[in-house]
């Protein structure tokens, strides 16, 4: 008999009767786990395979604008590629223009050869970010992400899309505060038609930025 019963007249609480039966209940073989898991045995639920855990959760590793944390690949914070160079300069009489900004980002964010022509603002242009946009640039659509955070110099330039009337659906290619970039669909199709304005965003910014450094030096 699994459970000693005591006489009728003891009330008997759950806990007490679990205290009791618990050592003859069935426990679950090896690599099976309880669902739903009752302390110690499977009383009500039932044996299923467990979710086993990776040990490292990045083991296939990460992109170049992500960093691996105990939950996985996690983006970067966006001005980290702009900071990187910002914290080992480049020895000059003069502070970096917008173009050498975005070129020594891109590099500092270790983005393919093929996408470093796009790392000026007179390659980073309506045509070529439409190619890579619908994958018919050698530069693969991975390499946007980058693109755009070097271009915006890691700011959030959501105001100023704002004031140009940009889509709410492209307002996420504004804000490069953090790596906020999203899979490129058909919803975003819509925002090549409104890709200069958002350059002209970054670019105003970058120089009007480079100016304020030529005044301090």
């Amino acid at each position: 008999m699994l459970c000693r019963w005591l006489p009728a007249t003891i009330s008997i609480s759950l806990i007490t009767l679990a205290h009791t039966c618990l050592p003859a209940l069935p426990v679950c073989p090896p690599g099976l786990e309880c669902t739903p898991a009752p302390p110690a045995a499977c009383l009500l639920g039932s044996c299923a395979k467990q979710q086993q855990l990776q040990s490292n959760p990045c083991g296939a590793g990460c992109s170049s604008y992500e960093i691996c944390t105990q939950k996985g690949c996690t983006r970067r914070k966006a001005a980290h590629g702009v900071k990187t160079f910002q914290q080992h300069p480049v020895v000059t009489s003069s502070p970096l223009n917008p173009d050498a900004r975005f070129l020594t980002c891109c590099q500092s964010l270790a983005v393919g050869d093929a996408c470093m022509p796009t790392c000026t603002f007179d390659g980073f242009n309506k045509p070529e970010i439409s190619a890579i946009f619908l994958m018919s640039s050698q530069c693969p659509s991975t390499g946007l992400a980058p693109i755009f955070h070097c271009a915006a110099l890691g700011h959030n330039h959501t105001s100023c899309c704002l004031a140009s009337n940009i889509h709410p659906d492209c307002l996420h290619f504004c804000d490069q505060e953090f790596f906020n970039f999203e899979e490129v669909d058909v919803r975003h199709l819509k925002c090549l038609s409104q890709f200069d304005t958002i350059r002209s965003c970054f670019y105003n910014h970058a120089i009007r930025d480079y100016y304020r450094q030529d005044l301090v030096v």
